[in-house]
């Protein structure tokens, strides 16, 4: 019990969330109760849950100051509508979890992969780049990297590598 606190504690430290207070919040994907709980100790005013964002009538969901989509993009067929979807109801900033690739001597180029599974599904894992650039195209006016590829994973000559990336995107007021 102390060591998934403990776990969830430092992937609340990675996502380099702001100041909630007075925020209004939410949260797509697993673990949206535990992130919405920990919003409202942050001092978030309104915070909902959603479990599946791509799912949802947007228009019903509404805009909210701060969006949190967490391990969703990698399933979804369309990543880049997603994203589009994550920027329609962000009024400020969204906060972007997902499986990513260090593709070594691929840093600097846009990339994304499919990764084809047995089930006759796959998932997608964009380089630090690709992810950036596409939260870009999706209509997000400043992107930051807050989590990327670990080093040791960037210089190994091997790979992909597989990891967890956080990006941030904020809206132009």
């Amino acid at each position: 019990m102390l060591r998934a606190r403990r776990r969830f504690k430092q992937r609340v430290a990675v996502l380099s969330l702001p100041d909630l207070a007075g925020k209004s919040f939410l949260v797509s994907g697993p673990d949206a109760h535990a992130f919405a709980a920990q919003a409202e100790r942050g001092g978030a005013v309104d915070v909902a849950t959603a479990r599946h964002l791509m799912e949802c009538d947007l228009a019903a969901v509404g805009r909210w100051d701060v969006v949190l989509y967490l391990g969703e993009l990698q399933d979804v067929e369309d990543p880049l509508g997603a994203l589009r979807s994550v920027r329609a109801v962000t009024r400020e900033l969204a906060v972007v979890e997902t499986e990513a690739a260090a593709i070594p001597g691929l840093e600097h180029e846009a990339v994304w992969r499919f990764v084809a599974g047995e089930d006759g599904r796959g998932r997608w894992e964009p380089n630090l780049s690709g992810l950036g650039g596409a939260l870009t195209a999706a209509g997000f006016s400043d992107v930051r990297a807050v989590a990327g590829a670990p080093t040791e994973l960037v210089d190994r000559p091997d790979g992909p590598h597989g990891y967890r990336a956080v990006v941030q995107g904020a809206v132009a007021r």
